[in-house]
C-alpha cells in the first residue's frame, strides 16, 4: 500500500554527488575514461599488474642477453626464455614432446591403470579430482590431504549448465577449440574428439557442487579415512 503522505508524481529521482559519494569520487573517470578493447575490467590493480609484468619482461630480457657464466641464475633464466621464444626450434619439434604423453593414454586398458593416470595428470595438469596437502583448516597443527571436484576444461559447472545464450556460445567456442586441438595434433576425427571430451566434461560437471556451495567452509569439510573413502568410490583404486 502506498503512503497517502507522499506524492510521487513530484519526488526529485535526481542523483546528487552529496547524495552519491561513489560517484562523487569517480564520476568523472567513469564518464571520461575509455576501457581498452583488451579488457572486460580496469583499475589501480590492472596498472600494476600491467607495469610488473612489464618489469618482469625487462629482467628477464637482460637476464637472456648477458653472457652469464654457467649454472648462474641469470643464465637458467636466459635458457628458459630462449626455449619459449625459440619458435623455429619448436615448429621443428611439432608434437613430438607430446608422443610420451599420447602412449601413456594409449597404454590405460583398466580402471587400475586409469586411476594411476589420473594420479599423474593431476600433477601435470588437470583430472577429475585435485588433490593437493595442505593445513587442516579445523586443526592448524597438522596437515591433511585434500580431494577436490575438479577436470573441467571450462571454469566451473555453471558454464556448462546454464542455458542463456552466452553460455551457449561459449560451449560452442570451446568444442571449436577443443577440436583445433586435435587438429593441430594430425588427428582426422578431431569434431568428433572434441564432442567426445565436451560430452565428459558435461557429465562430471553435473555431479559438481555451484560456486556458491564450494565457498562454504563448512560444507566442504569433510574429514574422512582411506577405508571411508574406498568404500565411497570402490570403482577407483586410491592406493
Amino acid at each position: 500500500m502506498l503512503s497517502s503522505g507522499i506524492d510521487f508524481d513530484r519526488v526529485d529521482t535526481t542523483v546528487r554527488p552529496q547524495d552519491d559519494f561513489y560517484r562523487h569520487v569517480n564520476g568523472k573517470w567513469l564518464k571520461e575514461f575509455d576501457l581498452p578493447e583488451d579488457k572486460s575490467r580496469y583499475g589501480t590493480f590492472t596498472i600494476l599488474r600491467e607495469n610488473a609484468r612489464e618489469d618482469v619482461r625487462k629482467i628477464i630480457e637482460e637476464a637472456a642477453d648477458k653472457n652469464s657464466s654457467k649454472g648462474s641464475d641469470n643464465q637458467k633464466i636466459g635458457d628458459l626464455y630462449h626455449s619459449y621464444m625459440d619458435t623455429a626450434s619448436l615448429e621443428q619439434f611439432g608434437v613430438k614432446n607430446l608422443q610420451k604423453e599420447m602412449i601413456k593414454i594409449s597404454e590405460i586398458k583398466d580402471m587400475s591403470d586409469l586411476s594411476e593416470y589420473m594420479a599423474y595428470a593431476d600433477i601435470i595438469t588437470t583430472a577429475p579430482f585435485g588433490i593437493y596437502v595442505y593445513i587442516d583448516s579445523k586443526n592448524p597443527t597438522e596437515h591433511v590431504t585434500y580431494l577436490s571436484q575438479s577436470g573441467l576444461g571450462l571454469p566451473n559447472r555453471g558454464y556448462y549448465m546454464d542455458d542463456d545464450e552466452k553460455s551457449k556460445n561459449i560451449r560452442k567456442e570451446y568444442v571449436t577449440h577443443v577440436g583445433k586441438m586435435f587438429q593441430l595434433y594430425g588427428m582426422k576425427n578431431s569434431k568428433d574428439l572434441a564432442n567426445t571430451v565436451m560430452n565428459i566434461e558435461t557429465r562430471l560437471a553435473k555431479f559438481h557442487w555451484k560456486k556458491e556451495k564450494n565457498r562454504d567452509p563448512v560444507a566442504t569439510y569433510n574429514l574422512s579415512s582411506m577405508s571411508e573413502l574406498n568404500s565411497m568410490i570402490p570403482g577407483l583404486d586410491w592406493g
